[in-house]
């Protein structure tokens, strides 16, 4: 199944932002790339139920730092970081790092049980125990 990717369209979409600053680009490109080495790990990554939550989540938090710090905080300009929540640069990864990481640890479990993961529209509640 494959599921959708806000982050990913996200940092496209930055691109083509008009608004963007010339000296931000280079670092979205960077991003862009990172962003695509990043799933690629997540895709790689060997195991089984909650054996991939720590690699996973080791993964997640690399990517995230690179997004947080080097793409945002770390810019000469402080367009993306003022309209961090306009963007939602940062919050899109965890969006789309969720429904991978679910997927994955709960596979067996669910394919037993009338679930199913993927994206949706809305959230009214998330829990995990």
């Amino acid at each position: 199944m494959n599921f959708s990717a806000p982050h990913g369209d996200k940092l496209r979409a930055l691109i083509g932002n008009h608004k963007l600053p010339a000296g931000d680009r280079p670092g979205v490109h960077i991003a862009i790339e990172r962003y695509k080495t990043w799933i690629e790990e997540l895709r790689r990554i060997k195991g089984a139920g909650e054996n991939l939550i720590e690699p996973m989540v080791e993964a997640l938090n690399r990517y995230k730092l690179s997004i947080d710090l080097d793409l945002i905080f770390d810019s000469k300009n402080d367009f993306l970081y003022r309209q961090k929540g306009q963007l939602k640069l940062d919050n899109t990864v965890l969006e789309e790092f969720l429904p991978l990481l679910v997927r994955r640890v709960l596979a067996g479990r669910l394919a037993e049980r009338e679930l199913t993961i993927g994206p949706a529209n809305a959230f009214a509640q998330l829990r995990f125990d």
